[in-house]
C-alpha cells in the first residue's frame, strides 16, 4: 500500500520520526475537496503521549490547505483507543461497514465510516 501511496499523485503520506525513529505516519489520500485518511498508527511504544492528536492535527490542516473541506476514515469497531482520537479531533460516524476487517482468527470486524468537516 504504501509503494503505490508514493507513486500516486493524489496520495501523500508524512512520517513522524524523532532520532531517526519511526514513531508513526499518516496517509492520505485527497480528490479535489476530499480527503481520506487512508492510513494513521502511531507506534504502540509511543502511544498516550499526544503523537497522534499532533500528527492527525497536521494531516487536517494540510488537508485543509490542499481544498479538502471533509475528510474521511475508516477504523476497526474494536480500536476504542483510534475512535476516541478521532472524536476528540471533531469525527462523527455516518456509517458501519459489516464484517469489513478480517481477523487473524478468520471471524470478521465492523469497520466505522467517519467524517470530519474541515
Amino acid at each position: 500500500m504504501y509503494a503505490g501511496s508514493l507513486a500516486s499523485e493524489h496520495d501523500t503520506i508524512w512520517l513522524m520520526q524523532q532520532d531517526n525513529v519511526l514513531l508513526g505516519a499518516a496517509v492520505l489520500m485527497q480528490v479535489l475537496d476530499e480527503a481520506h485518511l487512508q492510513n494513521f498508527f502511531i507506534h504502540a511504544s509511543h502511544q498516550g503521549q499526544g503523537l497522534g492528536g499532533q500528527l492527525l492535527r497536521h494531516v487536517q490542516q494540510q488537508a485543509r490547505q490542499q481544498g479538502a473541506s471533509s475528510l474521511f476514515l475508516e477504523v476497526r469497531a474494536s480500536n476504542s483507543i483510534a475512535l476516541q482520537l478521532y472524536q476528540r479531533a471533531g469525527f462523527t460516524q455516518y456509517s458501519t461497514r459489516k464484517a469489513y476487517y478480517r481477523q487473524p482468527d478468520g471471524s470478521r470486524e465492523d469497520a466505522i465510516l467517519m467524517k470530519a468537516d474541515l
